[in-house]
């Protein structure tokens, strides 16, 4: 009974399972010729916070830098198991990006449409995304585009706010 309780305090420990998470993510951004640093944060079951994201190349890719100050994702693990992959996530919230791409390095060639089938978003999409405070440039750009605001929301338009006054 004691080597159970044992193995399942090992395996839902959260900062074990929070540093297996962001190894797990080392080890597909490489693939990507891309190193991650960052800080995991929240609860395994319900929520995962990402504080200071900093995404370097290592070898040829499109991106050049990427920069997040926070990311934010709810999620619910029963509503994945009683309804499947499309109530996974509920919101997402990114604040505070800034990214640097360089177009001329991108490896694939642009997949063409079939002008005869509906355009959809990914089976795992969030019913709310907000990104705020973000900035995005290729590497042609004399600087950084204005800071833009967006919220989406599925089933619904997009709403974008103007840049920040101030």
């Amino acid at each position: 009974m004691l080597g159970v309780l044992a193995l399942l305090l090992l395996l839902f420990h959260r900062p074990l399972l929070l540093a297996v998470g962001l190894r797990v993510a080392n080890h597909y951004a490489a693939k990507e010729n891309l190193r991650l640093d960052c800080r995991l944060e929240g609860s395994v079951f319900t929520s995962l916070v990402i504080r200071n994201l900093r995404v370097v190349p290592i070898g040829p890719t499109i991106v050049e830098s990427l920069d997040t100050d926070y990311l934010r994702a709810d999620y619910s693990l029963f509503r994945l198991w009683r309804g499947g992959t499309s109530e996974l996530l509920k919101n997402v919230e990114v604040r505070g990006v800034r990214a640097v791409l360089d177009p001329a390095k991108a490896s694939l060639k642009p997949k063409i449409p079939n002008p005869n089938k509906r355009i959809t978003l990914p089976t795992v999409f969030p019913a709310k995304v907000r990104l705020a405070d973000s900035k995005v440039a290729d590497s042609f750009a004399a600087g950084l585009v204005e800071p833009f605001r967006t919220d989406l929301l599925r089933e619904q338009e997009l709403h974008s706010e103007p840049p920040c006054a101030g």
